[in-house]
């Protein structure tokens, strides 16, 4: 998928065009910028690493769900341009791919424990 390919997908999506519609060159860029302010909020709270697109023909290539993350929140970045509101559906799915990634960054704390334990399980004597 090119970056022409998600934007053109995501406006569908939105409803600012239709199947078998071309955006208009400006439609292309503005959405290029909007993707590329939200990949760098993105990368700014430790979601994604450093990514920006500066030609509508690079290839995208992140994870499918990286991808769909991509499409269903650029849907809620754009759609205020074309005065068009997202939809409860769109919304839901863009908060459920925000979760797949957010989940997908999630650093673990190295466990702590108050008693030592031993291989066996024992602790002084006692089984802990």
């Amino acid at each position: 998928m090119t970056v022409q390919d998600l934007i053109k997908s995501t406006l569908r999506l939105i409803g600012a065009i239709g199947q078998g519609e071309e955006p208009t060159t400006a439609e292309l860029t503005d959405a290029m910028t909007a993707l590329n302010l939200m990949l760098d909020s993105w990368q700014n709270s430790g979601y994604i690493s450093p990514v920006q697109y500066s030609d509508l023909l690079t290839d995208i290539k992140h994870a499918k769900s990286l991808q769909r993350a991509f499409r269903y929140n650029l849907a809620i970045e754009i759609a205020p341009e074309y005065g068009i509101t997202i939809s409860a559906e769109v919304l839901a799915m863009a908060t459920k791919a925000m979760q797949v990634i957010r989940n997908a960054h999630i650093e673990m704390p190295e466990a702590t424990f108050d008693i030592p334990i031993t291989d066996n399980g024992w602790y002084d004597g006692r089984k802990s």
